[in-house]
This record gives structure tokens, sequence and C-alpha cells, in this order.
């Protein structure tokens, strides 16, 4: 038998997102004590990702990419990592974003990152810029600002 669930995760809470697959391969367990099994997810989850981790097996199961590229598709075997927490798979290889924040925030980060490459000579007004930008898109304590606090405040501009 098998098994094909399209977008396992879709319209469903997040807390459900990550007991949805252990339950179905409970399921497929019980199935599999009389019937030959194949069990195909596909997700866009890292809440789905993630509650594979314990259940994951390199000899039984593999990770796919569906890739586009250049006008043609590929399906790409890629190694399963453990990451724990989930929102880590999103800047993984897996989902390949830069940051789990939002565009306006990873914007903003990008920008300051460019400033501080820049080194010593950077404008202060430039400072002053990204510092508004990263307040308007960055949680008062998101992992970023220790780095971005001393680079500013060492440049002359307070935070």
């Amino acid at each position: 038998m098998v098994v094909l669930v399209d977008e396992v995760e879709a319209h469903l809470h997040p807390k459900w997102q990550r007991q949805l697959l252990p339950a179905v391969v409970d399921a497929v367990g019980i199935l599999a004590a009389d019937l030959s099994v194949q069990l195909i997810v596909t997700t866009h989850s890292p809440l789905v990702l993630a509650s594979a981790e314990p259940l994951f097996d390199e000899k039984e199961d593999a990770l796919l990419h569906l890739h586009l590229g250049d006008n043609e598709v590929s399906l790409d075997r890629m190694p399963f990592v453990k990451y724990g927490e989930a929102s880590r798979r999103l800047t993984s290889p897996v989902f390949n974003m830069r940051h789990a924040r939002s565009r306006q925030a990873e914007e903003a980060i990008e920008a300051a990152k460019k400033l501080q490459l820049a080194g010593a000579g950077v404008a202060r007004t430039n400072v002053q810029a990204v510092t508004a930008r990263l307040r308007r898109h960055l949680a008062g304590d998101d992992p970023f600002w220790p780095r971005w606090v001393g680079f500013a405040e060492d440049l002359g501009v307070d935070i």
C-alpha cells in the first residue's frame, strides 16, 4: 500500500503540525503488520520536519527536495539533519532562507551587516537610518541586537 499525503500541514494549527506525522506513522505501523506500506508526505512546514526527527531512519527514509531551476525540475535527495528548534530548519538548505524572520527584518539585518563589514568609516547617519529600520522590524529581544548595539554605540549612535 502507498499512502500519499500532500501538504500534510495544510490548514492545521502549528501544535497539530507537530503531532500529525507521528500519528500517521503510528497508524501506518499498525497497518504494516498485515501490509507492506510506503508513506510519502509532502510539506512546507518546518514543524512537520521537526516532528520527523525522532522517527527518521536513514536506512528506510528519505528527505527529497523538489527544486525548480533553469526550466527544469529535479528531485534531489538531501541529508536529514536534526536541527532541534523548528525555526533553525527555515535557514537550513531545505528551506534556504537567510533568516527566520519577516522579509523586512531580514533586509534590515542585511543592511546592518553590510555597514558592520564596512567598518569604522561608516557615516553616522547611515547607522541611525539602519537602527531605525531595525527598531521597526525586530523584537526588542531579537538575538541580532547585541551585535548591532556595540557597533552603533562605537560610532556614537544611541540605541
